[in-house]
Protein backbone atom coordinates (compact mmCIF):
# COMPACT_ATOMS: atom_id res chain seq x y z
CA UNK A 1 0.00 0.00 0.00
CA UNK A 2 2.91 1.97 0.92
CA UNK A 3 4.66 1.41 -2.55
CA UNK A 4 1.05 2.36 -4.35
CA UNK A 5 0.63 6.05 -2.34
CA UNK A 6 3.82 7.03 -3.49
CA UNK A 7 3.47 5.66 -7.01
CA UNK A 8 0.26 8.12 -6.56
CA UNK A 9 1.55 10.67 -4.94
CA UNK A 10 4.81 11.03 -7.34
CA UNK A 11 2.37 10.50 -10.47
CA UNK A 12 0.89 13.56 -9.32
CA UNK A 13 4.06 15.26 -8.97
CA UNK A 14 5.00 15.08 -12.35
CA UNK A 15 1.46 15.59 -13.79
CA UNK A 16 1.68 19.02 -11.92
CA UNK A 17 4.53 20.19 -14.28
CA UNK A 18 3.68 23.36 -16.16
CA UNK A 19 2.04 23.28 -19.63
CA UNK A 20 4.56 26.25 -20.52
CA UNK A 21 7.02 23.35 -19.47
CA UNK A 22 8.92 23.23 -23.19
CA UNK A 23 11.40 20.35 -24.90
CA UNK A 24 14.37 21.41 -26.37
CA UNK A 25 14.08 21.77 -29.97
CA UNK A 26 16.42 19.81 -32.39
CA UNK A 27 17.04 20.44 -36.18
CA UNK A 28 16.16 17.83 -38.60
CA UNK A 29 17.52 17.97 -42.44
CA UNK A 30 16.09 15.13 -44.33
CA UNK A 31 17.34 16.66 -47.57
CA UNK A 32 21.11 17.01 -45.88
CA UNK A 33 20.72 13.16 -45.25
CA UNK A 34 19.35 11.64 -48.22
CA UNK A 35 19.33 14.15 -51.60
CA UNK A 36 15.95 11.88 -52.73
CA UNK A 37 13.96 13.54 -50.55
CA UNK A 38 12.59 16.06 -52.11
CA UNK A 39 9.72 17.03 -49.84
CA UNK A 40 11.21 18.76 -46.82
CA UNK A 41 13.72 21.02 -46.03
CA UNK A 42 15.33 21.90 -42.82
CA UNK A 43 13.25 22.36 -39.75
CA UNK A 44 13.13 22.47 -35.59
CA UNK A 45 11.26 19.81 -33.66
CA UNK A 46 11.03 18.64 -30.35
CA UNK A 47 10.23 15.18 -30.55
CA UNK A 48 8.52 12.46 -32.54
CA UNK A 49 4.98 11.12 -32.17
CA UNK A 50 3.50 7.41 -33.44
CA UNK A 51 2.41 4.23 -32.56
CA UNK A 52 3.88 1.15 -31.08
CA UNK A 53 2.75 -2.54 -30.96
CA UNK A 54 4.88 -4.40 -28.90
CA UNK A 55 5.10 -8.66 -27.49
CA UNK A 56 5.59 -8.62 -23.61
CA UNK A 57 6.30 -11.77 -22.15
CA UNK A 58 5.59 -12.19 -18.50
CA UNK A 59 6.80 -15.24 -16.42
CA UNK A 60 5.59 -15.45 -12.71
CA UNK A 61 8.37 -15.95 -10.22
CA UNK A 62 6.01 -16.06 -6.93
CA UNK A 63 2.20 -15.01 -6.24
CA UNK A 64 2.47 -11.48 -6.33
CA UNK A 65 5.51 -11.00 -9.18
CA UNK A 66 7.93 -11.88 -11.62
CA UNK A 67 10.09 -11.44 -14.85
CA UNK A 68 8.98 -9.61 -18.01
CA UNK A 69 10.44 -9.50 -21.65
CA UNK A 70 9.35 -7.27 -23.87
CA UNK A 71 10.07 -5.99 -27.73
CA UNK A 72 8.04 -3.64 -29.55
CA UNK A 73 8.17 -1.62 -32.98
CA UNK A 74 7.83 2.17 -32.89
CA UNK A 75 6.16 3.46 -36.13
CA UNK A 76 6.54 7.40 -36.36
CA UNK A 77 4.01 9.07 -37.95
CA UNK A 78 4.97 12.78 -37.25
CA UNK A 79 7.41 15.39 -35.69
CA UNK A 80 6.54 17.16 -32.39
CA UNK A 81 7.26 20.87 -31.16
CA UNK A 82 8.88 22.29 -27.74
CA UNK A 83 5.54 21.65 -26.38
CA UNK A 84 4.14 18.57 -28.55
CA UNK A 85 1.68 19.90 -31.14
CA UNK A 86 2.41 18.07 -34.21
CA UNK A 87 4.32 19.57 -37.27
CA UNK A 88 2.30 19.86 -40.13
CA UNK A 89 3.74 16.97 -42.79
CA UNK A 90 3.88 19.63 -45.36
CA UNK A 91 6.91 20.80 -43.07
CA UNK A 92 8.89 17.10 -42.20
CA UNK A 93 7.72 15.69 -45.40
CA UNK A 94 7.79 12.48 -43.44
CA UNK A 95 5.39 10.36 -45.01
CA UNK A 96 5.91 10.55 -48.70
CA UNK A 97 9.19 10.14 -49.64
CA UNK A 98 9.80 8.53 -46.37
CA UNK A 99 9.14 6.97 -42.67
CA UNK A 100 10.73 6.53 -39.49
CA UNK A 101 10.74 3.90 -36.74
CA UNK A 102 12.28 1.84 -33.95
CA UNK A 103 12.97 -1.17 -32.77
CA UNK A 104 13.12 -1.76 -28.75
CA UNK A 105 13.83 -4.32 -26.81
CA UNK A 106 13.41 -4.04 -22.33
CA UNK A 107 13.45 -6.65 -19.53
CA UNK A 108 12.55 -6.30 -16.21
CA UNK A 109 10.98 -7.46 -13.16
CA UNK A 110 7.03 -6.33 -11.69
CA UNK A 111 5.08 -6.69 -8.70
CA UNK A 112 1.61 -6.09 -7.32
CA UNK A 113 0.61 -4.27 -4.19
CA UNK A 114 -2.57 -2.72 -3.46
CA UNK A 115 -4.48 -3.25 -6.46
CA UNK A 116 -1.36 -1.76 -8.79
CA UNK A 117 1.26 -3.47 -10.50
CA UNK A 118 4.60 -1.72 -11.27
CA UNK A 119 6.69 -2.89 -13.68
CA UNK A 120 10.87 -1.65 -13.59
CA UNK A 121 12.98 -1.83 -16.41
CA UNK A 122 16.15 -2.95 -15.69
CA UNK A 123 17.87 -3.75 -19.37
CA UNK A 124 17.18 -2.21 -22.83
CA UNK A 125 17.61 -0.03 -25.73
CA UNK A 126 16.62 1.17 -29.41
CA UNK A 127 17.38 1.86 -33.16
CA UNK A 128 16.20 3.90 -34.88
CA UNK A 129 16.15 3.77 -38.68
CA UNK A 130 15.12 6.30 -41.94
CA UNK A 131 13.22 4.55 -44.08
CA UNK A 132 13.32 6.26 -48.04
CA UNK A 133 11.06 3.75 -49.46
CA UNK A 134 8.33 3.17 -46.71
CA UNK A 135 6.14 1.44 -49.37
CA UNK A 136 8.57 -1.60 -49.26
CA UNK A 137 8.70 -2.19 -45.90
CA UNK A 138 6.46 -4.05 -44.12
CA UNK A 139 6.23 -4.82 -40.08
CA UNK A 140 5.21 -8.09 -38.62
CA UNK A 141 1.49 -8.61 -37.98
CA UNK A 142 0.77 -9.31 -34.10
CA UNK A 143 -2.39 -11.42 -33.56
CA UNK A 144 -4.45 -10.76 -30.61
CA UNK A 145 -3.68 -13.65 -28.52
CA UNK A 146 0.87 -14.23 -29.57
CA UNK A 147 2.30 -17.24 -28.14
CA UNK A 148 5.98 -15.82 -28.74
CA UNK A 149 8.23 -13.11 -30.16
CA UNK A 150 7.82 -12.82 -34.17
CA UNK A 151 10.77 -14.03 -36.23
CA UNK A 152 11.19 -10.26 -37.55
CA UNK A 153 9.56 -7.42 -36.66
CA UNK A 154 10.21 -5.45 -40.28
CA UNK A 155 10.73 -7.55 -43.63
CA UNK A 156 10.89 -6.10 -47.03
CA UNK A 157 13.88 -3.54 -46.07
CA UNK A 158 15.61 -3.98 -49.60
CA UNK A 159 18.58 -2.95 -48.03
CA UNK A 160 17.85 0.79 -48.01
CA UNK A 161 16.67 1.60 -44.29
CA UNK A 162 19.35 2.96 -42.27
CA UNK A 163 20.32 3.63 -38.71
CA UNK A 164 20.20 6.88 -37.40
CA UNK A 165 20.79 6.39 -34.08
CA UNK A 166 20.93 4.05 -30.82
CA UNK A 167 20.05 4.19 -27.72
CA UNK A 168 20.44 2.20 -24.17
CA UNK A 169 18.24 1.98 -21.05
CA UNK A 170 18.73 4.45 -18.12
CA UNK A 171 15.96 3.66 -16.34
CA UNK A 172 11.84 3.15 -16.93
CA UNK A 173 8.78 1.84 -14.94
CA UNK A 174 5.27 1.32 -16.09
CA UNK A 175 2.23 1.17 -14.00
CA UNK A 176 -0.75 -1.47 -14.17
CA UNK A 177 -3.95 -0.62 -11.85
CA UNK A 178 -6.76 -2.65 -13.91
CA UNK A 179 -7.16 -6.33 -16.27
CA UNK A 180 -9.73 -5.01 -19.12
CA UNK A 181 -10.36 -1.66 -20.63
CA UNK A 182 -8.38 1.14 -22.13
CA UNK A 183 -5.48 3.19 -20.80
CA UNK A 184 -5.40 1.03 -17.70
CA UNK A 185 -1.69 1.48 -17.48
CA UNK A 186 1.09 3.54 -18.82
CA UNK A 187 5.19 3.64 -18.88
CA UNK A 188 8.30 5.79 -19.62
CA UNK A 189 11.82 5.28 -20.53
CA UNK A 190 14.64 7.38 -20.27
CA UNK A 191 17.22 6.37 -22.32
CA UNK A 192 20.54 7.53 -23.91
CA UNK A 193 20.76 8.73 -27.51
CA UNK A 194 23.76 8.30 -29.48
CA UNK A 195 23.98 9.25 -33.43
CA UNK A 196 24.55 6.82 -36.14
CA UNK A 197 27.76 7.24 -38.65
CA UNK A 198 26.52 10.21 -40.52
CA UNK A 199 23.45 10.61 -38.08
CA UNK A 200 24.64 13.93 -37.59
CA UNK A 201 23.74 14.75 -41.14
CA UNK A 202 19.87 14.27 -40.19
CA UNK A 203 19.87 15.64 -36.73
CA UNK A 204 22.37 18.82 -37.95
CA UNK A 205 21.83 20.37 -34.21
CA UNK A 206 22.44 20.75 -31.80
CA UNK A 207 26.54 19.61 -31.95
CA UNK A 208 27.23 17.66 -30.16
CA UNK A 209 23.75 16.47 -30.23
CA UNK A 210 21.80 15.60 -26.82
CA UNK A 211 22.65 12.66 -25.43
CA UNK A 212 19.15 11.59 -23.70
CA UNK A 213 15.96 11.33 -24.49
CA UNK A 214 12.47 10.71 -23.23
CA UNK A 215 9.36 7.87 -24.20
CA UNK A 216 6.20 7.63 -22.26
CA UNK A 217 2.84 5.89 -23.77
CA UNK A 218 -0.35 4.00 -22.49
CA UNK A 219 -1.78 0.45 -22.21
CA UNK A 220 -4.64 -1.47 -21.98
CA UNK A 221 -5.20 -3.69 -19.35
CA UNK A 222 -4.22 -7.27 -19.16
CA UNK A 223 -5.08 -10.20 -17.20
CA UNK A 224 -1.03 -11.14 -15.41
CA UNK A 225 -0.16 -15.05 -15.30
CA UNK A 226 -1.34 -16.19 -12.28
CA UNK A 227 0.24 -19.36 -11.11
CA UNK A 228 4.12 -19.04 -10.19
CA UNK A 229 6.41 -20.74 -12.92
CA UNK A 230 3.57 -19.48 -15.41
CA UNK A 231 4.87 -17.67 -18.72
CA UNK A 232 2.12 -15.79 -20.98
CA UNK A 233 2.86 -13.92 -23.99
CA UNK A 234 0.22 -10.24 -24.37
CA UNK A 235 0.15 -8.19 -27.30
CA UNK A 236 0.06 -4.57 -25.94
CA UNK A 237 -0.48 -1.32 -28.81
CA UNK A 238 -1.02 2.48 -28.45
CA UNK A 239 0.39 5.62 -29.24
CA UNK A 240 3.94 7.11 -28.22
CA UNK A 241 5.96 10.20 -27.44
CA UNK A 242 9.90 10.61 -27.60
CA UNK A 243 11.40 13.73 -27.02
CA UNK A 244 14.04 15.58 -24.84
CA UNK A 245 12.92 17.23 -22.12
CA UNK A 246 14.41 20.26 -20.38
CA UNK A 247 16.62 19.16 -17.34
CA UNK A 248 13.99 20.37 -14.71
CA UNK A 249 11.44 18.69 -16.05
CA UNK A 250 13.83 15.62 -16.77
CA UNK A 251 14.28 16.29 -12.70
CA UNK A 252 11.00 15.14 -12.04
CA UNK A 253 10.42 12.43 -14.85
CA UNK A 254 13.43 10.85 -13.20
CA UNK A 255 11.76 11.07 -10.28
CA UNK A 256 8.57 9.80 -11.23
CA UNK A 257 10.13 6.96 -12.71
CA UNK A 258 12.24 6.36 -9.31
CA UNK A 259 8.96 6.50 -7.37
CA UNK A 260 7.44 4.01 -10.36
CA UNK A 261 4.63 6.90 -10.98
CA UNK A 262 4.14 8.20 -14.15
CA UNK A 263 1.56 10.43 -16.03
CA UNK A 264 0.05 10.74 -19.47
CA UNK A 265 1.28 14.04 -21.34
CA UNK A 266 -1.66 14.82 -23.26
CA UNK A 267 -0.52 15.39 -27.15
CA UNK A 268 -2.42 18.57 -28.73
CA UNK A 269 -3.13 18.35 -32.39
CA UNK A 270 -1.77 21.11 -34.19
Amino acid sequence: MKKLLLSLAVAAAVSSVPASAANLLFTVDPQNYDATNTNSSSFKAGGFTGQYVEVAKLTATSLTGGIFETQLVYQINGFTDAFENTIDQDITGLGPDYRMYALMDFTGTYSTNGGATTFDFKTGGFTLYYDPKNATTTFANIPSNPVGFPVSWVTGKGGDDSVLATGMLKQGSGTLTCSAGQNCGSFGVDATFELAVNGDQFFTAPSPFYNITFANGPFDGFNLPGVVGQTAFYRLSGSMNVHVPEPGTLALLGLGLTGLGLALRRRKSA
